[in-house]
């Protein structure tokens, strides 16, 4: 299971409304380094949830287990997620930085 996939999961369990594999092609690269190694948009669900995408992707961020990540945050619409490089040093994480 690459990166993505496993953020989709996590996000998936706290997001039913959303299937895993569109999760995972919402998932985006930040620009800033300083904003995690990928985030999650919370926009899509907004009309889903009737509720506004910060309050969303806070809820989300809360809820997510973050036990396979260095940290989980909600950040105005978006859940940032920063990889622990420890756990994923076999895994090709650096790829999504790249992009």
């Amino acid at each position: 299971m690459n990166t993505k996939e496993l953020i989709a999961a996590e996000i998936a369990k706290v997001v039913p409304e959303l299937e895993q594999e569109n999760i995972q092609n919402l998932l985006e690269t930040p620009k800033n380094a300083d904003m995690g190694d990928l985030a999650f948009p919370a926009f899509s669900l907004a009309k889903v949830l009737r509720k506004a995408p910060q309050m969303i992707a806070a809820d989300i961020a809360e809820k997510i287990d973050a036990s396979n990540f260095e940290k989980v945050e909600a950040v105005g619409p978006y859940i940032n997620i920063f990889l622990d490089k420890s756990n994923f040093s076999g895994r090709s994480w650096t790829s999504h930085r790249s992009r």
